[in-house]
């Protein structure tokens, strides 16, 4: 977890039992760590070589009582959506879904899959409401979050991780602070060649604080992280 030590800090103080949506769960290190807290997972994950090995990974860790893997893509509407694979190696990241900003040029293959608004899924799967939102989805954030109103202005959504481009900053923090979740941590993130669009992960938390996982509220603090990402 040395990618994202502060993600990982997230997970381990999740209380036993929580739900956690892990939305580009890729091949699962976090959704496993979640598993070993006793956090149940629902893990989103597109793209189908991530998929395959994030399903190994949790039948290798008998973990399928835990984490439920599904090979869905979540936006702002549900549809029959293209996602543009960078790599078709397990483990890549940096898809993309059409008509999203990216810095995907030119996909090496485009996948047709299933794209749903995250409401949609809880709804018509009744899924368990998240109480933990992990979002990490390659420039698509904002799109995800506009599409699971519903599920951010719910009291049980207690924190959110969101991956958060430069460009998107401003309109994510409004909607979320919208929906009562206020940024409490950031970590901004530059690459050293200048090839990636500048990000930040930053974690929102309900009221103020983070108080399901015992931390203060307040101001959010800031840790510059150093190198690439990808």
């Amino acid at each position: 977890m040395q990618k994202e030590p502060f993600t990982a800090r997230w997970i381990e103080q999740m209380a036993q039992g929580a739900v956690l949506y892990d939305v580009g769960a890729n091949v699962g290190p976090y959704s496993l760590l979640a598993a070993v807290r006793g956090v149940r997972v629902i893990a989103f994950e597109p793209a189908y070589a991530n998929f395959d090995v994030l399903h190994q990974n949790v039948l290798l860790n008998s973990a399928s009582e835990l984490v439920t893997p599904l090979p869905i893509a979540l936006g702002e509407n549900t549809e029959l959506g293209e996602l543009g694979l960078s790599s078709l190696e397990p483990g890549s990241a940096l898809h993309a879904m059409r008509g999203e900003t990216t810095e995907l040029e030119e996909p090496l293959h485009r996948q047709a899959v299933l794209a749903y608004r995250l409401d949609d899924v809880i709804e018509q799967f009744a899924l368990p409401e998240p109480e933990h939102l992990k979002l990490d989805a390659d420039g698509s954030e904002l799109a995800v979050l506009r599409g699971a109103t519903t599920a951010l202005g719910r009291e049980s959504l207690r924190t959110a991780l969101v991956e958060v481009h430069d460009e998107q900053r401003q309109e994510i923090e409004t909607l979320l602070l919208e929906h009562g979740l206020e940024p409490v941590e950031r970590h901004e993130r530059r690459a050293r060649t200048g090839t990636l669009m500048p990000f930040s992960y930053i974690r929102f938390a309900r009221d103020g604080g983070d108080s399901a996982l015992g931390a203060e509220g307040g101001a959010a603090r800031v840790a510059e992280l150093p190198g690439e990402v990808r």
